[in-house]
């Protein structure tokens, strides 16, 4: 199936996804179309504090069609206006989750995977082989997530984004979710459109 481009510019944008999904044809989809291609992914985050940085993620789990796992307690509430204003109009289009506890997530989560983005990491974030199901998990600014979290995900789905630079101790947690989600997106759709999902 081929989609018609309105602009140059579309065109160009469409190339480049082309290149950087894998995706074999690049007349065969542009900004608009490409997030059409299924995916269950869902963005989790474990007690967020920051509500600027849940609008922000609202707003990328919007663009994607990811749904947005919240797990309590939070340090916002969702009329906070830093939450507003960072998510604008995006985050009533967000599917949204609220979990209780850690254990009433994993326990809606089932047999899905989950992969925790944490400093204390060892395991690169594009070394990880990630599943159209699969859960992304953050901890929160500036705790993180607890040792009991820590202990329930295997080792080898810690995962860390990384950072050169000794003076950057962590990256900003919307940031983050943003590299993650996107990697992940990419190799679920290069699989896919390879027929090996």
């Amino acid at each position: 199936m081929s989609f018609p481009f309105e602009r140059e510019s579309e065109c160009v944008f469409a190339r480049t996804l082309t290149r950087f999904f894998g995706m074999r044809n690049s007349t065969s989809f542009c900004s608009r179309h490409f997030m059409e291609l299924p995916h269950q992914l869902g963005i989790t985050l474990f007690s967020p504090r920051i509500p600027a940085n849940v609008g922000a993620v609202g707003r990328l789990c919007a663009a994607t069609q990811t749904p947005l796992h919240l797990i309590r307690p939070l340090g916002f509430s969702f009329t906070d206006q830093s939450l507003q204003r960072s998510g604008l109009d995006y985050f009533e289009h967000v599917e949204k989750h609220l979990h209780n506890s850690f254990g009433d997530f994993m326990a809606s989560a089932g047999e899905r995977r989950v992969w925790l983005f944490t400093t204390h990491g060892e395991r690169l974030y594009w070394d990880a082989e990630f599943s159209p199901t699969d859960f992304l998990l953050f901890g929160n600014e500036p705790h993180g997530v607890t040792e009991e979290i820590r202990a329930a995900i295997p080792r080898e789905r810690h995962v860390i984004v990384p950072m050169p630079s000794p003076h950057g101790r962590s990256l900003n947690l919307a940031t983050t979710v943003g590299i993650a989600l996107y990697e992940a997106l990419r190799q679920v759709r290069k699989r896919t459109s390879s027929g090996s999902a």
